[in-house]
């Protein structure tokens, strides 16, 4: 487990390295100017984003579980936002 980690993070920080060397030049530079692409590290923001508006929704549903009383429009509107923020992180380069 450790070994998949440390491995995971060098895979990480060579795609961190090629992709900011990317967007200096090329196509994918002009992408993210133009705010047609995001950089890895506003998917990044957004992933982490999605995932605390997940953790929300999920700590609202078990207080609504434990009174009894369920906010349908709560739960959808957590859901929704967990994943319009995940869907707009797969933008990046």
């Amino acid at each position: 487990a450790i070994f998949c980690r440390a491995r995971q993070r060098l895979v990480r920080s060579l795609r961190l390295a090629s992709n900011a060397s990317m967007e200096e030049t090329g196509k994918f530079g002009k992408l993210v100017k133009e705010n047609r692409m995001i950089t890895i590290e506003e998917s990044n923001i957004r992933y982490a984003g999605a995932a605390i508006i997940f953790l929300i929704g999920i700590y609202k549903y078990i207080g609504m579980q434990a009174a009894g009383e369920f906010n349908y429009n709560a739960i959808a509107a957590n859901a929704a936002g967990a994943w319009i923020l995940f869907e707009t992180g797969r933008q990046s380069i």
